[in-house]
């Protein structure tokens, strides 16, 4: 399904929707989000690598990784998780980061947007809902998220 971006008139943040079937079970889904080793051969934009890539998915628990890729370069990524429930419902908060995981805010960038992963079963797939919010402006969020659900489909598939 296409992203819808919402702009409320007042809050200068901009909240990004994407709904999309998965033709894969909601625990393979749940684990392409949660298992670092799956997490980094899908997330991010065509062409995009991570290394390294952390996760201890467990409220509380930290993110952290790095990707890399044209136009961007290399862009470290921290954040922590804030709800899992597993299968259903995952959040996270990010923010950006130096190559030692402390916190370095990235210009023209909200300090922190919150990722929130709902799944429900679909017939043989899994539909995913995925909301990024507390964005300032759409910098290439939007496309970015589009490349990223396309990869992790093809990641599903070709792990099926």
């Amino acid at each position: 399904m296409a992203p819808t971006a919402d702009l409320p008139a007042d809050s200068g943040v901009v909240d990004l929707t994407f709904r999309r079937r998965l033709p894969a079970p909601r625990a393979a889904v749940w684990a392409a989000w949660t298992e670092a080793d799956r997490f980094s051969r899908w997330f991010g934009p065509h062409g995009a690598t991570m290394d390294p890539c952390e996760l201890d998915p467990r409220v509380g628990g930290r993110l952290f990784f790095c990707h890399r890729g044209e136009p961007f370069g290399e862009v470290w990524v921290r954040g922590e998780f804030l709800v899992v429930d597993a299968p259903r419902r995952l959040v996270m908060q990010f923010g950006f980061a130096d190559p030692e995981g402390r916190e370095r805010p990235r210009e023209g960038f909200a300090d922190t947007s919150r990722c929130e992963v709902i799944l429900e079963d679909d017939g043989d797939g899994t539909a995913m809902t995925v909301h990024h919010t507390g964005l300032t402006v759409d910098q290439g969020e939007s496309e970015g998220w589009r490349q990223t659900l396309e990869r992790l489909a093809g990641f599903l598939s070709a792990s099926s």
